[in-house]
């Protein structure tokens, strides 16, 4: 019998249609890892199964019995929990707080006091299974992206759930602790939980499930176990057909030209002596762990940070960068690592978020709708971007789409260096393909692009060089030619004592 079944689910939002006569299931002991590109309707899924799209039409049955899941509430009632890509934390709560809220433990019979000291035990125990030590008594907002992933986790552990709905879980994790996540999931399955685990890493399928539900536009276009599939399957049931994104069509390196920006022995907090270059038409690549100094650079670089000492050049001339509109307006841009809070204006539409970077270097006193569409529309067909028009509020596109928004408001800036912290975290194979392609389009035109991230098989795929961090210093820096995966992996676990 299945733990939970969906038959014929359809939902729309304003008038467009999301999801079409959706049927889904999974049994006790299941990892059922939930495949598609952005857009195909996989966080829609999730959400109608924890209640937070109520608006549903279709059947949902738990073991064997029909239920109604109209709220958060009624699917915890049911032993549904969900752990969605933007984590739900309160962030002037500490970890135990977060853990147990509305699930806490009381003192006497009276449930008058919470026994915080109960509380505090389990949630140690629960963050112990991920070999970490987290302070448990600050506020989450002070802790890392990673840390705050795992007490999110920790946090669905701590119900009595039947059913766990994970999204994106192990964005932001480094490679040690993705490996206790998916030895953990794999417990739960064998204690009798039904898990589902949306990805866009589709090794993760291969490692942790046990069977595959791929969504394509809206429909469930076919269920696999993992046994019987192989990756090109699985890509060509996502995107309709079986192309990969290969660095062997891109000729990479033939335009590389002159120093554009540098780096001189910079003191920040979190970095000692930091000195490194990039090049016209160059891709760097910076590898490194959480914590090891990456993206503080890319902060300071860009103004968000001020550094102690050293220097910051662009074509040779000493920068003083007092903020980001100073790093504009010597036209170096960012992609942050969290897109919603520091990258986009997501109440805004797609055309106001494009021209948002550029507008005080246009000539028009009055920016003008048709202007700015006629802008946003170029980019829509350049880049991809799913959507209904230029119009539609960026906060209602998928994580992909929003992602291509980004990178489309610095490319209409014209900067001539881009950083980007995590570039293509939490977005689907297809949209990373396109992304990947646009990125070697802007350095074939002469721009500069520095990427900063966790995943090194991204720097692998697209970088000229990569240069590696740990504990806030450079360890080493190789051509493309002489890196590999297991070099670059011994440096950034490297451990420096800082004098």
């Amino acid at each position: 019998m299945s733990l939970l079944e969906a038959k014929n689910l359809c939902i729309s939002f304003s008038g467009t249609k999301i999801l079409y006569d959706v049927d889904f299931h999974i049994k006790e002991h299941e990892i059922n890892c939930l495949c598609g590109e952005n857009g195909a309707g996989k966080s829609t899924l999730v959400k109608i199964l924890s209640g937070v799209h109520p608006h549903y039409t279709g059947q949902i049955m738990m073991n064997g019995k029909e239920v109604c899941i109209r709220s958060p509430h009624d699917a915890s009632s049911l032993g549904i929990y969900a752990i969605h890509q933007h984590r739900d934390l309160a962030p002037d709560l500490n970890a135990v707080e977060n853990m147990f809220l509305c699930n806490e433990s009381y003192i006497g019979k009276g449930r008058q006091r919470l026994d915080f000291a109960t509380m505090k035990i389990k949630a140690k125990e629960l963050i112990a299974k991920f070999e970490v030590d987290i302070d448990v008594d600050i506020p989450v907002q002070r802790l890392s992206v990673s840390e705050q992933g795992i007490i999110a986790i920790c946090k669905a552990l701590a119900s009595d759930s039947k059913l766990l709905l994970i999204d994106e879980a192990s964005a932001p994790l480094d490679d040690a602790e993705r490996v206790t996540l998916y030895k953990t999931l794999r417990l739960l399955a064998e204690e009798g939980k039904g898990i589902v685990y949306i990805t866009h890493h589709l090794d993760e399928v291969f490692r942790i499930g046990n069977t595959v539900t791929v969504l394509r536009d809206g429909y469930n276009v076919a269920k696999y176990n993992v046994d019987e599939l192989d990756k090109a399957k699985l890509i060509a049931g996502m995107t309709g057909d079986a192309k990969v994104y290969s660095r062997e069509l891109m000729c990479a390196g033939e335009w590389i030209g002159e120093k554009v920006i540098e780096v001189r022995n910079l003191y920040a907090e979190g970095l000692y002596d930091i000195s490194l270059y990039a090049r016209k038409g160059e891709i760097l690549g910076i590898a490194g762990l959480e914590g090891s100094g990456k993206k503080t650079l890319a902060l300071n670089c860009f103004g968000f940070k001020k550094y102690s000492k050293g220097e910051i050049l662009k074509s040779n001339r000493v920068l003083n960068l007092k903020n980001p509109l100073d790093a504009i307006k010597n036209n170096i841009g960012l992609v942050p690592d969290n897109r919603k809070e520091t990258g986009l204006v997501l109440c805004r539409n797609i055309s106001d978020n494009i021209i948002i970077a550029s507008i005080n270097k246009v000539k028009q006193r009055i920016v003008l709708n048709s202007w700015k569409t006629n802008i946003a529309r170029g980019f829509i067909q350049q880049l991809r971007i799913k959507c209904t028009s230029p119009s539609q509020l960026v906060e209602y596109l998928s994580g992909g789409n929003q992602q291509k928004v980004l990178v489309a408001k610095w490319i209409y800036a014209g900067v001539d260096v881009l950083f980007m912290i995590e570039p293509t975290e939490g977005i689907d194979v297809g949209a990373r393909a396109d992304l990947y392609n646009r990125i070697r389009e802007i350095v074939k035109e002469g721009k500069t692009i520095i990427i900063i991230t966790s995943d090194i098989d991204e720097l692998m795929e697209l970088s000229d060089r990569i240069i590696t961090m740990a504990e806030g210093r450079i360890v080493n820096e190789y051509s493309i030619e002489e890196a590999d995966k297991q070099t670059i992996l011994t440096d950034i676990l490297l451990k420096h004592k800082v004098g």
